[in-house]
């Protein structure tokens, strides 16, 4: 996983793609913290200037869009470990105590994805999701996870 050291001043703001509209824009939005931080990440991963290897739009958009699904039902959601694969995927994590939840984006266009209870070991996983928002089954076990 790379991280970023993205500094917020006027200049760095021309250097990144946003999602779907301007990162000032979004600001203004009456959203979630932790959906705006996830958009604002997804934007470096997606900013050439930013990161060598860049993640594509559509990935970028796809994960947007799980991540807006999901912040709708639950606003106060913690932000996920987002990082991305050499498979030109995209995967975010929310690690609890009891819980791991982890959903991958990929480039041809579907999701997969996996719980695991860390108290009982019980794992879950539903690959070849194509539905863009996030379904009741991820949003079922993400609410053990808020």
């Amino acid at each position: 996983m790379m991280l970023f050291a993205f500094p917020n001043t006027e200049a760095s703001k021309e250097l990144r793609p946003a999602i779907v509209e301007h990162a000032e824009e979004r600001a203004t939005i009456s959203s979630p913290p932790g959906l705006r931080f996830s958009e604002d990440f997804l934007d470096k991963l997606r900013s050439p200037k930013l990161n060598p290897e860049p993640i594509d739009a559509d990935v970028a958009i796809a994960a947007a869009r799980f991540l807006r699904s999901v912040y709708v039902v639950f606003p106060s959601l913690k932000p996920p470990t987002i990082a991305q694969g050499v498979d030109g995927c995209l995967g975010m994590t929310w690690e609890t105590a009891t819980d791991h939840v982890n959903v991958e984006v990929f480039p041809d266009g579907h999701l997969e994805y996996f719980h695991e209870d860390l108290t009982s070991g019980a794992l879950w996983s539903v690959d070849d999701v194509r539905a863009p928002g996030a379904s009741q089954e991820i949003l079922t076990r993400l609410e053990r996870a808020a």
